[in-house]
């Protein structure tokens, strides 16, 4: 028959337990058979189960740890990658923004100079620096009272020595305005009877996402600034085109 778990041992039986691995007898089991009862003393490890308890129990928390980092590791690395694309899409942002405030400010006080709109469009390419290869256009335009654009020229970056085309530089030979309707310097309005115009210079531009990770697709910006033209306080304001 097998041992039967009995009694614990008193006290003054129990094996104390050795340094190594803290063991000892704790308690009583029985066999009997047909002739006589033997009683002998349990041997318990308690190092042994709590080695073993740890090594299951180290196991488990591995396989949590896993499953945790697979889900956590994709998020985190998305969370890193929007923060990188957003934070760069919003410095382009800034920069489109103060490069086309600058071309405004010089276009309202260029006004009717023959090279207005040229130093308005070095101005546009000055603080894009790089980036000008991802514009598609710039606008100077004539806004209503609304702000809304009435008539413009219209140019694009271009590869030849003006950088532009068309190229409104008299340096460079006859200077060429833009469409799809004239807007040219000469037939800006300065002067104070009649109430000066208002000058707007837009430039669309296609942002293009630098990871991809998120899979957005190329967007198109518009950033507008509009300003009244200085005044002639000297002149008629009216050259002949």
């Amino acid at each position: 028959m097998p041992p039967t778990r009995g009694t614990p041992l008193p006290d003054f039986l129990v094996v104390p337990p050795n340094k190594e691995h803290r063991s000892g007898v704790k308690f009583l089991a029985t066999t009997t058979d047909s002739s006589h009862t033997t009683t002998v003393g349990v041997h318990w490890c308690e190092e042994c189960n709590v080695r073993g308890f740890k090594a299951r129990g180290g196991r488990r928390e591995r396989g949590a740890v896993a499953v945790e980092m697979a889900i956590v590791v994709p998020i985190l690395v998305l969370l890193a990658f929007g923060m990188l694309e957003f934070g760069l899409a919003f410095k382009n942002k800034l920069t489109i923004s103060q490069a086309v405030n600058q071309a405004t400010r010089n276009a309202s006080v260029l006004g009717i100079d023959d090279y207005a709109d040229i130093e308005i469009l070095n101005a546009v390419e000055a603080g894009l620096a790089d980036m000008i290869g991802s514009v598609a256009h710039v606008d100077i335009f004539k806004a209503d009272a609304g702000g809304a654009p009435t008539t413009w020229d219209r140019y694009t970056p271009d590869a030849g020595a003006c950088g532009w085309d068309p190229c409104p530089d008299p340096d460079l030979g006859t200077a060429v305005y833009g469409s799809p309707n004239d807007y040219k310097p000469c037939e800006r309005d300065i002067k104070l009877d009649g109430g000066v115009d208002t000058i707007g210079v837009q430039i669309e531009y296609t942002h293009t996402w630098i990871t991809g990770v998120l899979g957005l697709s190329p967007q198109t910006w518009h950033e507008t600034a509009r300003a009244s033209m200085e005044p002639d306080l000297f002149g008629t304001g009216d050259p002949t085109c």
